[in-house]
């Protein structure tokens, strides 16, 4: 039966490789977008784990790196609630956007820390020809190394930022915090009308539990005896977290799963039903020879999942040279969890059945006299 429906679709080169692209384009848009999404969120959760920090504390959290400002009484009042014994001095930093680097388009966090917690923050510089550490209350700037190969900026180049020229003086090894970080003072001044501050990151003493210290942070009080707006962020449970707040796109990604199945059934549906029109004498033939209506319907399905089964390959290889290729052109990586591709593969062979169903019954329900006799 296989040696039959590949004859078949040999027979129709053409039409069957259309029909396999098809199913691809489904199968890799599915696992492309779900594996951008699991890249961004495996980059982030690892750069923000890279940094030592084991509690990020927030006003308001947003995943693209929105924050709310925080009065330095905030900090105080955390310090003087735990205590030193049980966490590390907190280090302050002011959090923004930037949009454009050189070539990069594309928009990156900023971090303004002072200059003594860079190190703190495991923020090393990528090599001994890559600059120095920027200076506290200057225009200067650090950027990583993917940064700079991407934007095509150096030790020494410039970059428009809030208005002002900031020179970079250092780049600094992929993989800790942010792609960007700037002196603390600068862009407090430039972002905030008073002395706050985005996030304080918290350093618990060795043998003390994060979790446990995050629910103290939670009921720290300020001066006026009033809880405060905060938000801890324990850095052990910031991929759960970034997953929970990617939500809207991880639904987004189901819908296109929906798709994917529907484009599959479509192009199967397509492509068999014209065969069957096309082939309407050779089932005539068949069916005066003895063939059973399952034999012919069998036999359709069996197409299918040859297409359906060679689609869902292509679609893999694409998807995996997708992955490969989109971060060597641009600043996104692409994970593709090995979950999905399974799913994938279901998605395109249900599909594709789904797809074959109707043109096997339409073949298997022909009158051989008539198709004998059509033309």
């Amino acid at each position: 039966m296989s040696n039959l429906a590949a004859a078949n679709l040999w027979q129709r080169k053409t039409r069957s490789a259309i029909s396999i692209f098809g199913i691809a384009i489904g199968v890799a848009l599915l696992l492309v977008l779900k594996g951008m999404l699991s890249g961004t969120i495996d980059e982030i959760a690892n750069r923000m784990s890279n940094t030592g920090v084991d509690i990020f504390v927030y006003r308001k959290f947003e995943i693209w790196g929105g924050t709310e400002q925080m009065p330095h009484s905030y900090g105080k009042a955390i310090e003087d609630h735990l205590g030193p014994d049980r966490i590390k001095p907190l280090i302050s930093i002011v959090q923004d956007k930037i949009q454009v680097i050189g070539k990069v388009q594309q928009e990156n966090r900023v971090w303004g820390v002072s200059k003594k917690n860079l190190s703190a923050l495991n923020v090393r510089l990528a090599g001994e020809n890559k600059g120095r550490f920027f200076k506290d209350g200057s225009f200067e700037m650090l950027i990583d190394g993917r940064l700079s190969k991407h934007s095509g900026l150096d030790v020494g180049d410039t970059v428009r930022y809030l208005n002002h020229d900031w020179k970079i003086v250092g780049i600094h090894h992929i993989g800790v915090g942010v792609r960007v970080y700037v002196p603390f003072d600068t862009l407090q001044g430039l972002k905030f009308d008073r002395k706050g501050a985005s996030i304080f990151a918290v350093m618990c003493r060795e043998g003390i539990d994060p979790q446990q210290v995050a629910g103290q942070i939670k009921e720290t009080r300020d001066a006026n005896n009033e809880k405060l707006d905060v938000r801890p962020i324990v850095s052990a449970t910031m991929y759960e977290t970034f997953r929970k707040e990617a939500r809207i796109i991880d639904d987004f990604a189901n819908y296109v799963t929906i798709v994917a199945m529907s484009i599959s059934c479509l192009v199967i549906l397509l492509t068999m039903y014209t065969v069957v029109v096309e082939r309407t004498r050779d089932i005539g033939v068949l069916k005066s020879l003895g063939a059973t209506r399952f034999f012919i319907a069998r036999a359709i399905i069996t197409e299918s999942l040859i297409l359906c089964v060679l689609g869902v390959a292509v679609g893999v290889g694409l998807s995996y040279f997708a992955a490969w290729l989109i971060p060597t052109i641009s600043l996104l990586n692409v994970t593709i969890p090995p979950q999905w591709v399974l799913i994938a593969t279901l998605v395109g062979l249900v599909g594709g059945v789904l797809g074959a169903l109707y043109p096997a019954a339409v073949a298997a329900s022909k009158d051989p006299v008539v198709a004998l006799t059509y033309e």
